[in-house]
């Protein structure tokens, strides 16, 4: 399995099940209407990290909360 994907399916497997259900529904809006999904899905992203130096990617002794990576 790719890395990437890997990494993926470890933050999914965190997700609660109501967070899947919207996962799934954006995936599928993804498949179907990929420009104005992708459109969304960055502007979602950039609306949570507005100030980018508050963001630390050093190692962490819990490890990333998504892919669990420390």
């Amino acid at each position: 399995m790719n890395k990437k994907i890997s990494q993926v399916l470890a933050g999914f497997k965190n997700l609660t099940d109501e967070e899947r259900k919207e996962f799934h529904e954006i995936i599928k809006d993804f498949e179907n209407y990929p420009h104005t999904t992708n459109k969304k899905i960055n502007e979602s992203l950039e609306s949570i990290s507005i100030n980018k130096s508050l963001v630390n990617f050093g190692p962490s002794p819990s490890g990333c909360p998504c892919c669990g990576k420390g």
